[in-house]
């Protein structure tokens, strides 16, 4: 049982994440909300629990059990030394071990740390996936054209986007599209605000609920969005990246998962009406009107402000 079970603590934990707390046979003696995006419509969140044993736990809740039972598969792939594993699921929630350590600070990003950075995604990118996972991601890859359309037409009816910035989106978005594109295991959010440092400075992934299978290139184009980086330190990232892995057919195409993840974030913001809507809005709209969109991939970027 839970000694800091008030009616309003177990209403915000819900009964799935409860349920997993409950089977555990130490008590909890502390409970701490760390969900960074809280939306009111989404059922989503993440606490960090801890226990009078010493020992502490990551408690996630995601929209569904189906997408519970989907992140405890992937999760399972992912190698032991970058990520914890999941210790239990129930329902919408699954619990994962807590990894002790602190941020990443803008003193951290130095040309070695990037390197091992890039290095990791690399890595985490040649993770053998099963087949059934594979097929499938190819099968949504292919009509990937088709539901960037939607987006943008849904940004538009909502005036987030101008006509002529959406169909500048489009039009960009068509020049740069790849054709064959292969899949891989992504993290879909790997940034510095997802990675922690143990005592001997290892990083490791802690925020792992996007993982999916998914184009390699839409995950750097998903860290190009997330992790704001200068030109010099986005080229030491691509050095360590390429230890492991190949950024030319990310570079070719860049304009298109630039596009296509931008536009999918500002549709996500506002539809799970979070804060921060008018960031990705902003990087798209300089994307989509800079004399050379591809150069965008090397240009400095800026960390958003708070509140955008």
């Amino acid at each position: 049982m839970l000694p800091l079970a008030g009616p309003d603590l177990r209403a915000s934990l819900g009964p799935d994440v409860l349920g997993l707390l409950d089977a555990i046979p130490s008590p909890v003696v502390e409970i701490a909300r760390l969900t960074r995006l809280p939306s009111p419509r989404l059922q989503r969140a993440c606490f960090h629990v801890r226990f009078a044993n010493g020992c502490a736990v990551k408690a996630r809740r995601v929209e569904s059990p189906r997408q519970a039972e989907r992140l405890e598969r992937l999760s399972s792939l992912v190698d032991g030394r970058y990520a914890p594993p999941l210790l239990g699921r129930c329902g919408s929630a699954v619990l994962t071990e807590w990894v002790d350590g602190r941020v990443v600070m803008p003193a951290d990003a130095t040309p070695a740390f990037l390197r091992r950075c890039g290095a990791l995604q690399a890595r985490l990118h040649q993770t053998a996936v099963p087949a059934d996972l594979r097929v499938d991601a190819e099968d949504r890859l292919r009509d990937a054209p088709l539901r960037l359309e939607r987006a943008v037409e849904d940004l538009s009816r909502c005036a987030a986007l101008s006509d002529g910035e959406g169909e500048r989106a489009l039009e960009l978005a068509r020049a740069y599209v790849p054709r064959d594109v292969p899949v891989a295991l992504a993290h879909g959010d790997f940034c510095a605000e997802n990675l922690v440092l143990d005592a001997r400075d290892r990083a490791h992934l802690v925020d792992n609920e996007t993982l999916a299978v998914h184009a390699p290139e839409y995950d750097l184009g998903r860290t190009w969005y997330r992790w704001p980086m200068t030109g010099l330190e986005r080229r030491a990232y691509y050095e360590g990246y390429r230890e492991h892995g190949k950024t030319d057919a990310f570079a070719r195409h860049f304009p298109y998962w630039a596009v296509t993840v931008l536009v999918g974030a500002a549709r996500f913001r506002r539809r799970a009406a979070t804060a921060g809507a008018r960031y990705p809005l902003d990087r798209l709209r300089a994307l989509l009107w800079a004399r050379d969109p591809a150069r965008l991939l090397h240009a400095d970027v800026p960390a958003p402000e708070p509140g955008r």
